[in-house]
């Protein structure tokens, strides 16, 4: 009887709320669930998430979207906000915006016009509204309609995973008749990716619609997660007649017209004098000048240029520029060296493309491709069936010409040429491994202070030394060393003697410091226990104990560690930790530590190798993953806790 009455109380709605207040179709949606119970542990619960797309012609694209949220916590009434993201100028356009909130106690309020703010930078713009006084239990209605030009031409990519649960997710297209216009020579191409294992039941309607229902939240709590695991939604409207953006029929007709808008502006600057310069040492003359006179700016989205590089000759008037600005510089000043260059295209972040990712939105950097006709010896020349070609990334200042940051290790990246596209994979002897060797000098005194010289040299930027002294000098580099890497007490001191130059890529960056602290050496009993300098941090739990891995686990970070000190000390020690290695799917590291005398003082030899891996395990090796994880950060914690304990011998 109690099991009938809650089906029953779950099947009427809250008293005093009367869904007819609500627009027809939140009313059917709102009557709908009703009868069904609530998920679980949910804060809110989205009824319906439904987006109408239309092509309009002439590369705009309209989209009209109907949301239904029932508040179920405190906690959900973030709800009440409603934003509409888009990019700046005109290339986004809010038509309409309307919304209800209808409150438990049956009351009504409307979407206040005052409440809607838009705010935008150069290249991003976003509307937001909040619908006034939603309490738990409100049903939060909203609908929209906004005109869309994206320089990609029209094109649309949506995920489906939100923060809350979604009983319904619908989108449906339209370019005919009953919509806008009729549009008989447009071609509508709907693709959707990553729906298992989240979303087990969806409806596909090719060209016309797609339905899931019970969409689960994202799930929260999980790190080392991959992009582009997520399901998500794309649509091209191929419209034959539209002139300006690229194709995005085949990635051969899109990799064309990629190298068109470069190819015409690769003019020379004729400020980086290579004349009779050979190839190798012209192009090593271009990469440090551009190093050294250029900065990254992030400007690639500005709505009245897309993807449309800079001609190098302004790139270089202005000294800074997005990635494919320098690259149209480093191609331009390269063609004086009479080699042929194009663009490459590439996904650094939230995923990786490939020939078989949609044609369009797939990419978010532009590095650059010289065809090489003999080799110049470099590590990141490439083979192709059309060609050799060194790949050069000129948003990166610090590694050497012919050399890839570790972002790139293992991308598929498209060669643009006024042929067609060439899918090139770059492989690990491509890559710059970043690497850093430290080294101390330090002495114990009785009060347990420490004093210490470290020598620290990095390749690359693997412990971001190189990047922090230049782009904030000196006293950033000290702040940051204190925060970052080592432990020193307020009553302490950390200064840096001396520093290298961070843009000469021919030899290690080196910096000098002096460390003290007061208390670095703790005694307790016939233990002591060493500040931690030099020694890696302990990993981060992969999720809260005993939750289930939703996701699969994903490191992309590849460096070289080596921390080598020597102590001196009052007393004679004995290690804890005299020798320990590791070898992980994350990581392989060796440790060793030896008391020894040195001319009748009592010393410390420590030593540490360390070599961070990329690792990848898919959604059927979660479980692997997640047992692999415990056993590198318990190897890590016990090298970390027993590392620097001893054992303090009678001496003292």
């Amino acid at each position: 009887m109690k099991a009938l009455i809650t089906a029953v109380l779950l099947a009427v709605p809250a008293l005093g709320q009367d869904f007819s207040q609500l627009p027809d179709w939140a009313r059917r949606q709102a009557e709908a669930a009703a009868a069904e119970p609530a998920p679980a542990d949910a804060d809110a619960w989205v009824l319906l998430q439904r987006m109408e797309l239309a092509y309009v012609g002439n590369g705009e694209v309209r989209s009209h979207t109907l949301r239904l949220v029932k508040v179920l916590t405190d906690r959900g009434l973030s709800e009440a906000t409603y934003g509409l993201s888009g990019l700046a100028g005109k290339a986004s356009k809010v038509k309409k915006l309307k919304g209800w909130n209808l409150r438990p106690d049956g009351e009504v309020t409307r979407l206040n016009g005052d409440f809607i703010v838009t705010i935008q930078n150069e290249s991003d713009k976003v509307t937001f509204t909040a619908l006034p006084r939603a309490v738990k239990g409100s049903y939060l209605a909203f609908e929209s309609e906004e005109a869309l030009r994206n320089p990609m031409g029209p094109v649309w990519r949506q995920g489906l995973l939100e923060a809350h649960p979604v009983r319904l997710w619908e989108l449906a297209l339209a370019k005919r008749e009953g919509w806008f216009t009729n549009l008989v020579n447009v071609t509508v191409r709907l693709e959707s990716r990553n729906f298992l294992p989240w979303i087990p039941e969806s409806l596909l309607e090719p060209g016309q619609s797609l339905k899931a229902t019970k969409l689960p939240p994202v799930p929260l709590d999980e790190v080392a997660c991959p992009g582009d695991v997520l399901p998500w939604v794309g649509v091209s409207f191929l419209d034959p007649g539209l002139k300006g953006p690229p194709s995005a029929a085949t990635w051969d007709s899109f990799a064309t017209w990629e190298w068109q808008q470069f190819s015409s502006r690769l003019a020379p600057s004729k400020g980086i004098d290579v004349a009779g310069q050979k190839p190798l040492e012209g192009l090593q003359a271009i990469h440090r000048w551009m190093c050294r006179d250029l900065t990254y700016k992030q400007v690639y989205l500005a709505p009245e240029r897309g993807w449309i590089p800079e001609p190098g000759p302004e790139v270089f008037r202005k000294r800074y520029g997005d990635c494919k600005d320098l690259a149209s510089l480093f191609m331009g000043e390269a063609r004086t060296l009479g080699l042929a260059c194009f663009p490459v295209l590439a996904r650094m972040s939230d995923g990786r493309a490939s020939p078989d990712s949609p044609v369009g939105l797939s990419f978010d950097h532009v590095i650059a491709a010289i065809r090489l006709e003999a080799s110049l010896g470099l590590a990141a020349e490439l083979d192709t069936p059309k060609g050799r070609f060194l790949l050069v990334d000129p948003t990166d200042r610090f590694s050497p010409l012919g050399q890839l940051h570790t972002g790139h290790l293992g991308r598929q990246v498209l060669i643009c040429t006024d042929q067609g596209g060439i899918w090139v994979t770059i492989p690990a002897s491509a890559i710059l491994i970043p690497e850093l060797k430290a080294t101390l000098d330090g002495t114990v005194d009785r009060s347990g202070a420490v004093t210490a010289s470290l020598h620290l040299q990095e390749i690359g930027d693997a412990m971001g030394l190189r990047s922090k002294a230049l782009l904030t000098g000196p006293a950033s580099l000290v702040d940051f060393l204190r925060e970052r890497h080592f432990d020193v007490s307020p009553t302490g001191k950390l200064e840096v003697t001396s520093q290298g130059d961070p843009l000469d890529l021919d030899r290690p960056f080196e910096v000098v410091v002096k460390l003290h602290h007061p208390k670095g050496f703790v005694l307790a009993g016939g233990e002591g226990t060493l500040v931690d300098w030099g020694l890696p941090g302990i990993p981060v739990v992969l999720q809260k104990a005993g939750k289930p891995r939703h996701f699969p686990v994903e490191l992309e970070y590849y460096a070289r560690t080596e921390f080598h000190a020597t102590w001196h000390l009052p007393w004679p020690v004995q290690p804890v930790l005299e020798a320990k290695t590791a070898d992980t799917p994350f990581r392989r590291f060796t440790w060793k530590a030896e008391a020894f005398e040195d001319g009748g003082t009592p010393a410390l030899r420590l030593d540490l190798k360390q070599e961070r891996k990329p690792a990848r395990f898919g959604f059927e090796a979660r479980t692997q993953a997640v047992e692999e994880w415990k056993k590198d950060r318990a190897a890590m914690q016990s090298l970390v806790e027993d590392g620097l304990a001893f054992k303090v011998g009678s001496g003292r």
